[in-house]
């Protein structure tokens, strides 16, 4: 004879699993690493507190996006347990709720410890000259 809890039992894993978005989430956190080290890198070489901020605050993407794709897994791989009694839905929303936590967290670190008063190094007249000079002359050699 089948138990009332056995016959009240079905799954709970309403969400689509689809890997495609698993796999997409993955390929954003590489490429946001990535502008984060070069930001980061950038930033220290210039002592620029802007390129320095914008690299923390990628790493606090990268982490938030991180944690979306570890949620992604965590969820896909225990869908079926009989622990998640209400499946595993709510590990997106956690991941969610800490990366905005940690964003937080650094944003008043930011706050506290920003180097006002220091000057730049590259100044902004110089970055315009750097920048715009090999840009006025690759447009030139083009229009001829």
């Amino acid at each position: 004879m089948v138990s009332l809890v056995e016959r009240l039992r079905h799954e709970h894993d309403h969400g689509v699993s689809k890997t495609q978005h698993e796999t997409r989430t993955r390929w954003v956190v590489l490429l946001t690493c990535a502008m984060m080290v070069g930001e980061l890198i950038v930033g220290y070489l210039t002592n620029s507190l802007a390129l320095t901020a914008d690299g923390w605050h990628m790493a606090t993407h990268a982490g938030a996006l991180g944690m979306a794709s570890l949620a992604y897994w965590f969820a896909r791989t225990r869908s079926r347990e009989a622990s998640f009694s209400f499946g595993t839905g709510k590990v997106h929303a956690l991941a969610g709720y800490t990366s905005a936590i940690v964003l937080a967290v650094v944003a008043l670190w930011m706050m506290y410890d920003a180097p006002f008063g220091r000057t730049c190094f590259l100044c902004h007249s110089e970055f315009i000259d750097a920048v715009g000079t090999p840009c006025r002359a690759l447009r030139r050699s083009r229009a001829r």
